[in-house]
């Protein structure tokens, strides 16, 4: 029995070296991105809804070597063959990065998104108009506040010359215009943004929203995975390996364009200062300020759906 169960164990042990050996180079072209794998890789059945120029917002790709065609597919200049290995991590992060704001591009471009820069460090939009305000109210208080000084000296120069022809007059003229301005901005001065709960936790990061999101019925809230993809995105590497239709969120969009939904893209990868991801808080801060407080808390709210 001993005899038999060594010959069977022996056997399984020649028939899988037989096979690795039989199978070796199919075993390396699956982790490679060399000329056998790139031959034989088919592209996912999904296409754009759109052409891509393949001259316009690709500067930065073409430095690479590589540039997208009509099709979203990344090809090569020289010889339009997909993506090989590239040289380093490093040179790949970087191409990554250029592809990241070429998806920015076409998010802006063809879908007339608007980009929103957000981030614990530098207020959006809403903010620094507000801290513009902000200021202009300042200015304004100290210009008032000079203002009155000279209110009450000419009240006094008032009471001594009663009957002063032009000065006086022109002075008193000028106190009610000046008095009224300075109540109006007083009526209408805001205060300056406080600290949000969970601030150093909302890292640096760019959404996008379509065009007149919040007078849709069904509003759509496309969230990316984890890792390295960044708003728009699904997979940069079938962006990079496939094409962009397989790998970002255009077809998502266009559909929901053609639904007449309303479309918000979050960026929950973004890293803060102390170089941590906090998803779950980016994506609550984006719903709250632009879904939320912005639209879902009003009456006269017309969104119904949120998917």
């Amino acid at each position: 029995l001993m005899q038999e169960a060594n010959l069977f164990f022996y056997s399984i042990v020649v028939c899988f070296i037989t096979f690795i050996l039989l199978n070796w180079n199919s075993i390396l072209a699956m982790g490679n991105s060399g000329s056998d794998f790139k031959s034989k890789v088919n592209t996912v059945d999904i296409e754009l809804d759109f052409e891509i120029d393949p001259n316009r917002g690709q500067d930065e790709i073409r430095k690479f070597g590589y540039y997208f065609n009509k099709k979203g597919e990344c090809r090569s200049i020289e010889n339009e063959e997909r993506v090989g290995r590239f040289p380093s991590q490093r040179e790949y992060e970087e191409f990554g990065a250029a592809l990241e704001r070429f998806i920015f591009f076409l998010l802006r471009d063809q879908y007339k998104m608007t980009e929103k820069i957000i981030g614990v460090n530098e207020d959006d939009e809403d903010d620094q108009d507000q801290n513009e305000n902000d200021d202009e109210d300042q200015e304004q208080e100290e210009e008032n506040k000079n203002d009155d000084n000279d209110d009450v000296d000419m009240t006094e120069d008032n009471n001594d010359k009663d009957n002063d022809e032009d000065k006086p007059q022109k002075k008193k003229a000028m106190i009610p215009k000046k008095s009224s301005k300075k109540g109006k901005k007083g009526s209408s001065s805001k205060p300056k943004r406080k600290s949000r709960q969970n601030d150093d936790k909302i890292a640096k990061a760019r959404i996008y929203l379509s065009p007149n999101y919040g007078e849709k019925e069904t509003l759509l809230l496309l969230i990316p995975g984890s890792g390295a993809v960044r708003a728009g995105q699904w997979a940069r590497s079938i962006c990079i390996n496939d094409n962009l239709a397989a790998g970002c969120m255009y077809p998502f969009i266009a559909e929901a364009y053609k639904r007449d939904w309303g479309v918000v893209l979050f960026d929950p990868n973004g890293r803060t200062d102390t170089g941590r991801v906090y998803s779950g808080e980016h994506v609550t801060y984006v719903y709250d300020k632009w879904v939320e407080s912005m639209y879902l808390s009003k009456k006269d709210c017309k969104i119904k759906n949120v998917l």
